[in-house]
């Protein structure tokens, strides 16, 4: 069930990859020309095209401090027709949408509608121990709440009826079913459910769709003008395919097999590399939301027993020793990663339209590319 286990398998693949990297001192053999890093991204990009199962790639590397920019569509959108990768199409980023939700409950904290210590018990009174629960364990993953995409009955329906239609209560009455991961605020654990719930939060406390608010609050006013929110299995126009491998060996066109409310709040959001680009930078500085809270999303949680500094925030995420914060996302057919350096002012989004091979290792390349360059 591997659409369920992105996150995890994020972390573990660079956790991996990071302790290799920094067992071995020796640089990546890259000179000081803009030219010599494009070639080694191309090198790394074609390899994974070549020998791992990835269709197709859409890659954006933006260094000012270097005064370089990558930016190519590589591999097939279709691998039938040979139909060649677009820049400029539609894309499911997954849990991306993650890093826009919490964005506006972010945006109500500051407009005094909400309190990152109020009760989850405020707004869902029935749900188990929600007096023990606050809208800052939500944020950064630490509620404990179960998550409801590991629930084997919700993993059937999600193959035997893909596009039954999906009410968020329903989902949260799955994770209330389950007994919690451990105390609420004690430890870390990756949900979908503390995101479905944040987003009928922001629907109560506002009295508007969540897809109204994401539209007047962030596409419209910020000029992401590709991004929306799915609700329903459609794709725009001009979307990149998404493939996936529901039968051994045989690759499915999986871009509108699913009906998005599955994922919701949690997953639902369809972008494209311009706008996840701006998007990653605009979270990154006040000015979206307060001074103050910007900077209390980027404290993150640190995992314990890990081998290297790892927080995770307010829908971000760091490798700390790269100085990345974003987010990344999986969903049927597609798999994304959106991180921005604050200080260098960097950025790296990367696509690929199958999820059975992710994004992390060649962000994780690219970090060692671009890092080693002299």
């Amino acid at each position: 069930m591997s659409y369920f286990k992105t996150f995890y398998k994020f972390m573990l693949a660079l956790i991996v990859l990071f302790t290799v990297s920094c067992s071995d001192d020796s640089p990546v053999a890259v000179n000081s020309t803009n030219q010599a890093m494009s070639d080694e991204i191309d090198r790394v990009c074609d390899s994974i095209l070549t020998n791992a199962q990835v269709p197709g790639m859409v890659v954006g590397v933006w260094l000012p401090e270097k005064n370089f920019t990558y930016l190519k569509a590589k591999g097939y959108n279709d691998p039938f027709t040979k139909t060649p990768m677009q820049k400029d199409h539609h894309f499911r980023i997954g849990s991306n949408t993650k890093s826009f939700v919490t964005t506006i409950v972010l945006q109500l904290i500051d407009e005094g509608k909400l309190k990152l210590d109020d009760k989850l018990s405020v707004y869902f009174p029935d749900f188990p121990r929600a007096d023990e629960v606050t809208i800052h364990q939500l944020m950064n993953m630490s509620s404990g709440i179960f998550n409801y995409t590991d629930d084997p009955d919700f993993q059937s329906i999600f193959f035997s009826d893909p596009l039954n239609e999906k009410n968020p209560i329903d989902l949260i009455n799955i994770a209330k079913k389950h007994p919690y991961y451990f105390d609420p605020g004690t430890n870390y654990h990756y949900s979908n459910t503390n995101t479905i719930m944040l987003g009928e939060i922001i629907q109560q406390i506002t009295k508007k769709s969540l897809n109204g608010e994401l539209h007047s609050r962030i596409f419209s006013k910020y000029g992401l003008n590709n991004t929306s929110y799915a609700t329903d299995h459609k794709m725009p126009a001009n979307f990149i395919k998404g493939w996936s491998q529901l039968t051994e060996g045989n690759y499915i066109d999986v871009s509108e097999m699913f009906n998005m409310t599955w994922g919701g709040a949690a997953g639902a959001i369809v972008s494209d590399i311009y706008d996840v680009k701006k998007w990653v930078e605009l979270i990154s500085v006040p000015g979206i939301v307060s001074d103050s809270l910007t900077a209390k999303r980027f404290e993150g949680i640190q995992l314990q027993g890990m081998p290297i500094e790892y927080r995770y925030g307010y829908g971000v995420f760091s490798i700390v020793e790269t100085g990345y914060w974003g987010h990344n996302g999986e969903v049927p057919g597609y798999t994304s990663l959106m991180m921005h350096n604050k200080t260098t002012k960097g950025t790296i989004v990367i696509f690929f339209n199958s999820e059975l091979s992710s994004t992390d290792h060649l962000f994780f390349r690219i970090y060692q590319i671009t890092k080693n360059a002299k």
